[in-house]
């Protein structure tokens, strides 16, 4: 079995897979065509969803993990404020997503996206990096009770993890563990 990150939007599921040249799951599903019938259950995870409670949610991921932010931004009904910071390899990789951001900022159930490229140029920039740049948004918002979520992979969670706790530290003088402990930060990673 193979698990991956879904979005519902409208009446589709939406996955977003990377094809890894001796992966059989995604080898197999790269060689699938428009209206070809395949079986999967979905598993629900119990711990990683919009949060009902908060005003304001920071949505961090890099690759396939911005799957699951899809279908969450297209079901904000309320209109909640979605900040949106997305690591991506390419602004082709962007390119995959563009009517669906475009979409969501169009009916306001996304505020604002930050993206940074790894692979566009010379120097490399992580979606950490434009963390790190917005410290003083991310301290305000972690402050007001905002909930930030994270998924995409294990590597990129921990160097968010750890420039999250440098600003919690620095800016509120607080540890980040007080903010996971009141279920601020939430994680989905693999």
């Amino acid at each position: 079995a193979r698990q991956y990150s879904v979005a519902k939007i409208g009446d589709d599921v939406l996955l977003s897979i990377k094809k890894h040249e001796k992966g059989l799951c995604s080898s197999y599903l790269s060689a699938l065509n428009v209206n070809d019938t395949i079986s999967a259950t979905v598993e629900y995870n119990q711990e990683f969803h919009f949060p009902k409670s908060s005003k304001a949610v920071i949505m961090i991921a890099n690759g396939t993990g911005f799957a699951p932010f899809l279908g969450m931004i297209d079901n904000n009904l309320a209109q909640k404020e979605i900040h949106l910071f997305l690591g991506l390899r390419t602004k082709a990789s962007l390119e995959l997503y563009s009517s669906v951001i475009d979409e969501a900022f169009n009916k306001n159930k996304l505020k604002d996206c930050h993206v940074a490229f790894s692979q566009e140029n010379t120097e490399k920039v992580y979606v950490q990096d434009i963390i790190l740049q917005q410290a003083d948004f991310i301290a305000n918002h972690l402050k007001n009770k905002g909930v930030i979520m994270i998924c995409g992979s294990i590597v990129m969670q921990n160097q968010v993890l750890e420039q999250l706790h440098d600003i919690t530290n620095m800016k509120l003088q607080l540890p980040l563990s007080d903010f996971e402990a009141n279920q601020q930060i939430k994680t989905d990673c693999y």
